[in-house]
């Protein structure tokens, strides 16, 4: 692009969602820590981003970044200090204006960037968006990339309240829009998700080339409840919200079982528990009488339905052909993503088989596409 400076510009509208004009009035010293004790008792330094917020009336807002963002600041602050070595600190810009600037204390102009930023885009090879098809190079522009740093954030389960902060905007409608993109995403994965649905024999419970319409959707998710290892549909359970089992939670034997390939990590990891348990079962012969060794003890027949269905998921991701398996494995993901954030009591026996993934503070992007 455009030079160091200009690179490190666009990374840090990438990385922290702000607007392009904050970005170009940073202050040399806009880099902060803040101390805090992590859970071993240890001190820790996190990195802070202070900045104004001109739009919204704002002066020394401090935004939590990652490491590799204030590697990016502090790389950039050399490069200034080097180059005006004798500007005062609190009068010297994070990217000073190029021309007529002698001592670097005017701040680059927005324009100047997204001029730039427009021939960098212009000189790219073709463009695609995820189903290969052209994107608009237009919508490339340093704004665009505040909308993706919002976006991002909805989709990992920021609280409405936290992103609207975090953004500073004026109205919480601003905000909500991002969460209505979010939950259409799931709806999609959800979709992609629904006809290859399998019963505890490994039987398809819908057909696959099924479409759900909006009320057979919404009846669908009435009639069930998420559990562990994929989804209830026994009516006393579903009304108690997961928590009115008559069975003792025996999903994989149960007919109301339904499981997906969005829960393998899940079958996987409950399959190891099982196998683990009987060995440490086995070897307590002097602490548990018979009778309950052998209830405490797996099943052959639970142990070998849950290979069967694990075996069942696997095959039915390799007989897809590679438009659809890619479309699946994204909406697995997108899937896991708000399953992840869901907060929700679970038997003692699926404990440790289902953690909720820990905050992503400063989610970051995980493809390639545009």
């Amino acid at each position: 692009m455009h030079g160091e400076r200009v690179r490190i510009a666009v990374e840090l509208l990438a990385d922290t969602g702000r607007r392009p004009n904050e970005i170009c009035i940073l202050a040399w010293d806009c880099l902060d820590f803040d101390t805090q004790l992590d859970e071993s008792g240890q001190t820790r330094k996190l990195p802070i981003l202070v900045h104004d917020m001109p739009k919204v009336a704002r002066t020394g807002c401090r935004l939590p970044i990652d490491e590799q963002t204030a590697e990016l600041i502090a790389t950039q602050k050399r490069r200034m200090r080097e180059r005006y070595p004798d500007t005062p600190a609190r009068e010297l810009r994070l990217f000073p204006r190029l021309h007529r600037n002698p001592r670097g204390t005017r701040p680059m102009d927005p324009g100047d960037l997204a001029r730039i930023m427009r021939r960098w885009v212009g000189a790219l090879p073709a463009l695609l968006d995820r189903d290969g098809e052209p994107f608009d190079r237009s919508r490339v522009v340093p704004y665009a990339f505040r909308h993706s740093y919002a976006q991002r954030h909805a989709d990992h389960g920021t609280p409405v309240e936290v992103l609207r902060e975090l953004m500073g905007h004026r109205s919480m409608v601003t905000t909500q829009g991002y969460f209505r993109v979010r939950d259409e995403r799931a709806r999609q994965a959800v979709e992609t998700l629904a006809p290859l649905q399998i019963d505890r024999r490994g039987n398809r419970t819908m057909p696959l080339v099924e479409q759900l319409a909006a009320s057979e959707r919404l009846r669908r998710q009435v009639g069930q409840i998420a559990v562990p290892l994929g989804l209830c549909t026994e009516p006393s359970n579903v009304k108690a919200r997961g928590h009115g089992c008559d069975y003792r939670y025996r999903c994989v034997g149960c007919e109301h079982f339904r499981t997906d390939p969005s829960n393998q990590v899940e079958l996987r990891e409950y399959l190891h528990q099982l196998l683990a348990g009987r060995e440490r079962l086995a070897a307590a012969v002097p602490q548990l009488a018979d009778w309950a060794r052998r209830d405490a003890t797996s099943s052959d027949e639970e142990i070998a339905a849950l290979r069967a269905l694990i075996r069942c998921n696997e095959q039915i991701i390799d007989e897809l052909d590679p438009a659809d398996r890619a479309a699946v494995l994204d909406a697995i993901a997108t899937t896991r993503r708000f399953r992840a954030q869901l907060r929700v009591t679970i038997p003692d026996r699926f404990k440790g088989v289902t953690r909720p993934a820990r905050p992503t503070l400063v989610p970051r992007p995980t493809g390639g596409t545009a």
